[in-house]
């Protein structure tokens, strides 16, 4: 039974990592949309984004499993990372894009004035400031992909939850259940949590005369 934990317990921590890296990288993209000045990309961005955050997770995942297999209640490790990373990162979305309304335009103006380009603007002013704001929410973000792991059980992934859900001794598995949750969460809040203390980025490359906040 250990080593059966042990392989739930890595599939979970796998998906959580692999899919909440995804979501973020999917999440300032879609984010990068809600910016841009062309309309069309703009209206697509928002469309796309207002359709996913309102599937649920578990629905989401059996379409997935539907559509590339044909039974909505088979499925595979790669159709719950790709149904949990799109759904992630619908929730990010808003959070990036509230981080880059929360920094004032008038920052990013005085830095072009005092020569920054538009890349050194953002990465020197606005992406610390953006991390530094966003911070308790991609925390709050990260838990629930770790949470919602658990629903790919239902379309045949061996995760955690299924793998102690078949412990004979109830309350033995929900307590490995609970304290693997509960580490998974910890170490994804220390990262974050030293994310959103960073207050600059190295100054290679920036006019002399500017200060980086």
């Amino acid at each position: 039974m250990l080593k059966e934990i042990w392989i739930g317990l890595s599939v979970t921590f796998f998906l959580t990592l692999a899919c909440f890296v995804t979501a973020t990288l999917i999440g300032a993209l879609t984010c990068a949309g809600f910016c841009s000045k062309n309309k069309v990309v703009r209206t697509a961005a928002k469309v796309y984004n207002g359709v996913v955050i309102k599937m649920p997770p578990l629905v989401m995942l059996m379409l997935f499993a539907l559509l590339l297999t044909g039974n909505r209640n088979k499925g595979s490790l790669l159709i719950a990372y790709i149904g949990l990373s799109l759904f992630t990162a619908a929730n990010l979305t808003g959070a990036f894009f509230s981080g880059v309304r929360s920094v004032a335009p008038g920052e990013i103006e005085a830095a072009r004035t005092l020569g920054f380009s538009k890349q050194q603007a953002f990465f020197h002013i606005m992406l610390p400031q953006i991390l530094s704001n966003i911070a308790p929410v991609y925390m709050g973000v990260f838990v629930m992909c770790m949470q919602i792991t658990s629903v790919s059980s239902v379309i045949g992934v061996t995760e955690l939850l299924g793998v102690t859900g078949g412990i004979q001794n109830v309350w033995a598995g929900i307590s490995v259940s609970v304290v693997s949750y509960f580490l998974i969460g910890t170490l994804g809040d220390i990262v974050i949590a030293r994310l959103g203390k960073i207050r600059h980025i190295s100054a290679r490359g920036c006019p002399r005369n500017a200060e980086v906040g």
